[in-house]
């Protein structure tokens, strides 16, 4: 198993064809998500190559996203060398990058890098004009649920829902005032961030966006978050090595 890592910001696809995802406007599924987009690994992640594929494409595995299916990236973009070490944010640092993310930041389906990665447009030039949203579209310019989370964290933390519980403590809570910044409102598909104690921070599609709402014990009891825990994230008064993706 070579291990390699990335040299840019490096789009995960969920499928080996990467290049017929470029064949025209970004695709979308019958829901609006964009397809083929699993997520983007910040530079100098650790990726392992499973095997090399024609085109240019390899399947690999990381460990900050597990999952059960295989996933694939652009090999022009990786390197024997760049690792680097993942430092979790401090507390304090991290509740100012979330913060910072502007509301309205669009959602996109597998992104976690609000600003996008321009360079999207020459590695895979487009071969029809592309409208404002299409272009942001295509160079990943949102994020999705726990793409917000992930952006926070400065990509020392998982990508998956289904992961994140792993990245802190679960606690019980008898009263809302009990919640504080940065606790995660957590279902196996979906994360919310408490960003004060009057306001719940979230990507979602059904918001097209980053979108910040009154933090009522009504509102983390909805349909939305059914079966909802609260995780406590392991931040910390300064920055901590985070040896999970080394």
């Amino acid at each position: 198993m070579k291990i390699l890592y990335n040299t840019d910001y490096l789009p995960v696809y969920g499928q080996k064809n990467i290049l017929s995802l470029y064949t025209s406007t970004p695709k979308k599924n019958g829901k609006g998500l964009l397809e083929g987009i699993e997520m983007v690994l910040y530079p100098g992640s650790k990726i392992e190559v499973v095997e090399v594929l024609e085109n240019g494409v390899c399947q690999v595995r990381t460990p900050h996203y597990g999952v059960d299916y295989p996933i694939f990236v652009d090999e022009r973009y990786l390197s024997k060398s760049g690792a680097r070490d993942f430092i979790l944010p401090s507390y304090e640092k991290a509740l100012e990058k979330l913060r910072n993310i502007p509301e309205g930041t669009r959602y996109i389906y597998g992104a976690n890098f609000h600003l996008g990665i321009p360079r999207l447009l020459k590695d895979f030039e487009p071969k029809v004009p592309l409208n404002a949203d299409e272009t942001k579209d295509w160079i990943l310019q949102g994020v999705d649920c726990s793409g917000l989370f992930f952006e926070i964290c400065e990509g020392a933390t998982f990508r998956n829902c289904s992961m994140l519980h792993q990245m802190g403590e679960e606690i019980k809570i008898d009263n809302i005032k009990q919640l504080r910044p940065l606790d995660l409102i957590l279902t196996p598909s979906h994360v919310a961030i408490v960003e004060s104690s009057k306001v719940l921070v979230e990507s979602a599609f059904r918001f097209h966006g980053v979108h910040r709402s009154t933090l009522t014990l009504e509102l983390i009891q909805s349909q939305i978050f059914k079966g909802f825990r609260i995780i406590r994230p392991f931040f910390k008064n300064v920055d901590v090595f985070c040896d999970l993706f080394t």
